[in-house]
């Protein structure tokens, strides 16, 4: 009898779409069974269990059996430099523009709940966004979508708002879509969602004109073999975004193993592909070696020039963080800018953690086997 994962894998109404739980006493008795060994709890996530809750999910992302959409506006990858820094908010007091070409900023900082009351964009155009984080009239922003799930599930709840995709859209930038997770220590029907989530929002934020790079999000080899079929499918989709800063930092391994299935990707797939690689420092040299395009997006120059530390390079070519103090209310242009030269040249060499620097996201956790 075909059930929702309460007898096995291979009996689930979801299964051709899932391709089964990788650990395999869950593929034999079902996700719906497993609940950190405990009896099930009533959570956010998808559990059959608890069908009221269930089913008001399932509706919201219109099922779990189908994954088609439309075609992509794809985020043009011509001219990306391999290295992104990230400027997390106005705090740098700028007297002059940032000598930036091309600069992230988390989405979720300039487009979320308004003073208002409404959800939205947070400025009118993209000179007044620049303008604000001190950065030049041609600087090529790109919106990072990676963040905690509160904002995400804000977004989620938002979006089809009238007139909230338009407000973004009128600032004329570029989006990484939100990476809704793919935690191991739920039943699989909730990353099935989140994966869905990811492309309707990738679907709709084209819709109203932007272009995105689909985050690309997967614990299982049926997962990775989805994408590939999606990427073959949409030969419009030029640039993707994979997230190394949560599970792919606290587990070695699974970094290591998601690495290779982007290179995979990329030898199948037949055409240029350009990865975002977020918080991935630590790969840049085998990015070099094994990706034909890349960039790297990460907010440590940034984050250390908050935390006044300035990167330095020893006499026996050594990288260190050093304090850095400032006057109260002086600007920190300058420090991030020499932070940022000298971080390029750092993962140049491979290397990415210098003494005395400290891990990005460290709230963010996810679980893996």
């Amino acid at each position: 009898m075909k059930t929702l994962g309460q007898t096995g894998c291979p009996e689930c109404l979801v299964f051709r779409q899932c391709g089964g739980h990788p650990f395999p006493i869950i593929y034999r008795l079902g996700c719906a069974n497993f609940a950190h060994a405990s009896a099930p709890v009533d959570t956010d996530d998808m559990n059959p269990a608890f069908a009221e809750k269930f089913w008001k999910l399932w509706r919201d992302t219109d099922g779990l059996f189908q994954y088609s959409i439309g075609p992509l506006r794809s985020m043009n990858a011509d001219g990306l430099p391999r290295y992104i820094p990230v400027v997390q908010n106005r705090h740098l007091l700028s007297a002059a523009p940032l000598a930036v070409d091309t600069v992230a900023i988390p989405l979720f900082k300039i487009f979320g709940r308004l003073r208002s009351g409404g959800y939205g964009a947070r400025f009118q155009t993209a000179k007044e966004l620049r303008d604000s984080f001190g950065l030049r009239h041609d600087a090529r922003i790109i919106l990072v979508g990676v963040d905690k799930d509160p904002p995400l599930e804000t977004f989620w709840a938002k979006h089809q708002r009238p007139g909230v995709l338009a407000s973004l859209a009128s600032l004329g930038l570029e989006v990484t879509v939100p990476n809704y997770s793919f935690f191991t220590c739920v039943p699989r029907f909730q990353i099935l969602r989140n994966r869905k989530r990811i492309l309707l929002a990738s679907e709709r934020i084209s819709q109203a004109g932007v272009r995105v790079s689909v985050h690309l999000n997967a614990n299982t080899e049926a997962d990775w073999e989805f994408w590939q079929s999606f990427l073959a499918e949409h030969a419009e989709v030029t640039c993707v975004t994979v997230e190394f800063q949560t599970g792919a930092l606290l587990d070695q391994e699974f970094g290591m193993r998601t690495f290779q299935h982007l290179v995979n990707i990329q030898n199948r797939l037949g055409r240029r592909l350009h990865f975002l690689l977020v918080g991935a420092a630590r790969f840049y040299p085998r990015a070099v070696a094994e990706l034909r395009s890349f960039s790297l997006i990460d907010s440590r120059p940034f984050i250390c020039a908050q935390k006044r530390k300035m990167l330095d390079k020893s006499s026996n070519g050594d990288y260190v963080w050093k304090n850095y103090p400032t006057r109260k209310g002086a600007t920190l242009a300058s420090l991030f800018e020499h932070n940022l030269k000298c971080y390029r040249e750092m993962i140049k060499q491979g290397l990415d953690d210098p003494k005395g620097a400290e891990p990005e996201n460290k709230e963010q956790v996810q679980f893996s086997f």
